[in-house]
């Protein structure tokens, strides 16, 4: 019998990874993933993949999960749409499988959280920070009637004064889903300053917000305020472990990402001492830096290679569908040795 050879479907890999950790479904069975403890899967060349994201319940505070329907579609071996992020690396495809998250409802009732008494020169206020559906606060002075103002987000909160030398304020800390508010508050209940960060708080004086970054080491950036000229201003950001404590490189793989995070955050202090003695005499000022590019995020390549050698993608932007530039690292005894572009 004569008649055409059916092509053969080529398979690739699908590369799943989650960072709160999920189960995914795909043709009735189920898979643990986690950033860690990636999932592959094989998927035909030109095919449209379903899965199912499951969450846990302790997956993300304050969050409930809610099964996640993802398609990812897959032409010549490359992902061209996607529900979620997905990577075309080339020889692999890597994705977020993540569910999707509804807000929990807020289990603060309405009722005072905190109180307080300051004195504004020539009288004293009495505050009282409350919540109800949201924060508030009302301010009265020689028990005349109080004036309300709502100060927006927030779950839970205390009141403190702050002294600027020339000046007295009321702070109000805030609690809220995805960190802390730090709000400074005049005499009239007007807002001078209202920062938001991971932590905020007053330290040595100064109004004080935290934002932990996306970095192997778990850098942190703290951004103080300053009193000048009847106002808050923000001070010159500063990187560095404030809050939590550095996490040191373990693998090829952490240190040549961290490397390249440290490149665009503007942090010097650790960088380069991963570079091996010749390389590090090569790599002077701006260097390495103008040889990578303009990049916005890194990631390294999901799949383990051999010793000594690690491929990082550097993003531009971030989209459905990435397809990133690559540089292969190469260590010797944990320390870079070589950077060449793929």
């Amino acid at each position: 019998m004569i008649g055409r050879r059916r092509k053969k479907s080529v398979l690739t890999s699908l590369i799943l990874t989650s960072g709160c950790g999920c189960s995914v479904e795909r043709g009735g069975n189920f898979y643990g993933v986690s950033d860690p403890v990636p999932l592959i899967l094989p998927a035909l060349e030109n095919e449209t993949v379903f899965i199912t994201a499951w969450g846990r319940k302790d997956s993300r505070a304050g969050f409930i999960p809610v099964p996640r329907l993802i398609s990812i579609v897959i032409e010549n071996g490359m992902a061209v749409s996607s529900d979620v992020p997905v990577i075309n690396w080339g020889d692999v495809i890597e994705a977020e499988a993540e569910p999707l998250f509804i807000r929990e409802s807020p289990k603060t009732g309405p009722g005072i959280l905190d109180t307080a008494e300051i004195s504004f020169g020539e009288g004293r206020v009495r505050a009282e920070l409350f919540y109800d559906n949201g924060l508030n606060i009302a301010y009265s002075r020689d028990g005349a009637r109080p004036v309300s103002v709502a100060l927006g987000e927030g779950e839970s909160g205390s009141l403190r004064p702050l002294d600027v030398g020339s000046a007295r304020y009321l702070t109000v800390k805030a609690v809220t889903r995805d960190g802390q508010r730090l709000i400074i508050l005049d005499r009239d209940a007007v807002t001078a300053l209202d920062a938001r960060g991971n932590e905020a708080f007053v330290a040595d004086g100064y109004p004080t917000v935290i934002e932990r970054l996306r970095s192997v080491r778990c850098l942190e950036r703290r951004t103080r305020f300053s009193f000048e000229k009847g106002g808050f201003a923000a001070m010159p950001a500063e990187l560095g472990f404030f809050r939590r404590g550095e996490h040191i490189p373990e693998s090829d793989a952490e240190r040549a990402v961290s490397i390249a995070e440290e490149l665009i955050l503007g942090y010097e202090d650790r960088w380069r001492e991963l570079l091996a003695p010749e390389l590090a005499d090569a790599l002077q000022g701006d260097t390495l830096k103008n040889f990578l590019g303009e990049y916005d995020s890194v990631r390294a390549h999901p799949v383990e290679e051999r010793e000594g050698r690690v491929t990082v993608g550097l993003f531009e932007k971030t989209d459905s569908v990435m397809t990133p530039r690559k540089f292969l690292f190469v260590f010797e005894g944990g320390l870079l040795s070589d950077v060449e572009e793929l």
